[in-house]
């Protein structure tokens, strides 16, 4: 038996999470993990927003196949953020999640004193070839153990200063390999229900009417629009990040 209040609940917040989507390729699981966990739990909130991830990401990474050759560096993020997947899967189920919370607030803290102190900061395409397979790493980890990972592979991206276009076909293409790892591992550790599968397909109406009105909206920004809005959603979801991981350690 389906709980109407729990599907009215995922569809809504998904679909404010797509439209962020959209515009600026990342956002979906950012807003749509903490509304639905403080309600259902983390574990049922990762099972439930999988799926539509997965949609949302393929049709963009499809959308900016074209733009691959520009992210030369986003094999080796992928390849070795598979492991950190595996790991973060684990994690999910054995470590608190206020370690994984205040962590992912603190990368993104780091970045942006990184960016007050060198407002011109940017990496290079040799350094970001260096720093990928320990971006991927994190971005894997955090992805399956916490919900949420573009604190990382957001800052990890928003450093190199990519356009837009590229940007959002990078972002949803490290998304969509490290959710589609992980979607076994959910039915094998149990985490994913008939219910949990049922109300993430249920969700996908979402995906389909946010995504696209999102990516409409995300046309109309000049390049520097998008990395403020891009720095000011890290800025939003290292926020309660910092205060959950903070008061989980002394509540």
């Amino acid at each position: 038996m389906f709980d109407v209040f729990e599907i009215s609940l995922v569809v809504f917040t998904l679909f404010l999470g797509a439209v962020l989507k959209g515009a600026a390729g990342m956002g979906l699981p950012m807003l749509a993990t903490p509304f639905i966990s403080i309600v259902l739990g983390v574990p049922h909130a990762i099972a439930v927003i999988t799926i539509p991830i997965i949609v949302a990401n393929l049709w963009q990474s499809i959308q900016g196949w074209k733009f691959r050759q520009r992210v030369p560096f986003l094999f080796r993020f992928l390849i070795i953020g598979t492991g950190g997947v595996a790991l973060g899967t684990w994690l999910l189920s054995a470590v608190p999640s206020h370690w994984l919370e205040l962590a992912l607030g603190l990368i993104v803290v780091s970045y942006l004193a990184t960016r007050l102190i060198a407002p011109n900061f940017r990496l290079s395409e040799n350094a970001s070839m260096t720093v990928a397979p320990f971006a991927g790493f994190l971005t894997g980890l955090f992805h399956a153990g916490a919900g949420i990972s573009s604190p990382v592979s957001g800052t990890f991206l928003h450093s190199i200063k990519l356009p837009r276009e590229v940007y959002v076909f990078a972002i949803s293409t490290m998304f969509l390999v490290f959710s589609s790892l992980q979607l076994p591992m959910l039915f094998v550790s149990d985490i994913m229900t008939p219910d949990r599968l049922v109300q993430g397909l249920f969700a996908l109406i979402s995906v389909f009417i946010g995504l696209p009105l999102g990516a409409r909206i995300g046309r109309h920004f000049s390049q520097t629009t998008f990395e403020r809005l891009t720095l000011a959603i890290l800025i939003t979801t290292s926020i309660p990040l910092l205060w959950k991981g903070t008061a989980g350690f002394f509540g």
